[in-house]
């Protein structure tokens, strides 16, 4: 059945004899921003750090690898307090980190035990399986992803999923720390989705996250980290 079928069915169900307008032709160009000639990195990550400040999450621009390395620990090492961490009884706190280069890259392991951490790496060494590298996501007091691509507009980031890359890694934990490096940066979600679109093989997954989670019931109860992370780390990577 096409789409134009199935929204005249639906109109047939509703009493009227065709939909209110035909099947829609996409133009993802026609709706493309355009990136302006002054959009550098400073002024993209500008836009990018405060629309995620808005939302509740913490941006940082890391001058080294080094620098980097040593936030994501002490970012780490201060989830560690959380309730999570506590439920894990009398082990180390864990942290898993997605098995991806931009993550390998920072040598994180070394790090992490110096502040009392376990790496726990997803496909790596983690477990001898997926439900046992769920379990670990669900125990680990924060998860570090790499991005596929950051958008400045609205402060959100795109992970696809693939071998090594969980999706649980950025769901379970109640701290999600995301490593971005600059050529991932991009003006809006439009360009975005596209860049998406021209892949070669498309992900089983795509996940847009924007902030912290957010859960509001009828009353419009505002609840954060309830079916995600309450807390969303961005961290920039130096060129």
């Amino acid at each position: 059945m096409t789409e134009h079928e199935l929204l005249t069915a639906l109109a047939r169900r509703k009493g009227r004899e065709r939909p209110l307008a035909g099947p829609v032709e996409w133009d993802s160009d026609a709706s493309l921003l355009a990136r302006s000639p002054d959009w550098g990195l400073d002024a993209l990550w500008e836009r990018f750090a405060r629309e995620l400040e808005r939302l509740g999450g913490t941006p940082y621009r890391a001058a080294s690898l080094a620098d980097a390395r040593a936030h994501v620990a002490r970012v780490a090492a201060g989830a560690a307090g959380l309730p999570a961490a506590q439920a894990a009884g009398g082990d180390r706190p864990i942290v898993m980190a997605w098995n991806h280069p931009v993550v390998a890259s920072l040598g994180l392991d070394g790090a992490l035990r110096e502040v009392g951490l376990d790496l726990a790496v997803w496909g790596g060494n983690a477990a001898a399986g997926p439900r046992q590298a769920r379990e670990l996501a669900a125990r680990a007091v924060a998860g570090i992803t790499g991005v596929d691509w950051a958008v400045a507009e609205t402060g959100t980031l795109l992970l696809c999923s693939a071998p090594g890359r969980g999706r649980v890694v950025s769901l379970l934990p109640p701290v999600h720390v995301a490593l971005i490096r600059p050529a991932q940066l991009l003006p809006s979600l439009a360009e975005a989705i596209r860049r998406v679109g021209r892949a070669t093989e498309l992900p089983s997954s795509l996940v847009l996250i924007t902030g912290p989670s957010r859960s509001a019931d009828i009353e419009n109860d505002l609840s954060i980290g309830v079916h995600g992370p309450g807390s969303v780390h961005a961290v920039l990577l130096p060129e």
